[in-house]
């Protein structure tokens, strides 16, 4: 019994790590297309990436568009999709580690 016991904590420990190692980096990425580009050419997509690592890290890759007498300006309209975005696959996993944690916890008991 007690092996069992030891063998079911190894793999609810494997499981926990194998969790946290694909957690560990979240990426999210928000692409706009035009629907029809100038002149019937080919439109070019436009990006903007959000990768927040555990430890609370992060890198934007956001495009601006350089206006004279201005400076650069950020689309806010898309800005605020992406933020969206971010904003539900942060939670996402929090509400996945969160889940993770109690069925450890519950095996633990």
């Amino acid at each position: 019994m007690a092996e069992s016991w030891e063998i079911s904590i190894k793999n609810t420990a494997q499981k926990l790590a194998d969790a946290l190692q694909d957690a560990a980096t979240l990426t999210v990425k928000t692409e706009y297309v035009e629907a029809a580009a100038a002149g019937g050419g080919q439109a070019t997509p436009i990006a903007l990436t959000t990768e927040i690592h555990l430890d609370a890290d992060s890198l934007n890759s956001v495009p601006v568009t350089r206006v004279e007498g201005v400076g650069l300006q950020v689309n806010q309209d898309l800005y605020q999709i992406h933020a969206s975005n971010v904003q539900a696959a942060t939670e996402y996993r929090l509400r996945i580690l969160t889940a993770l944690l109690d069925a450890v916890q519950s095996q633990l008991r």
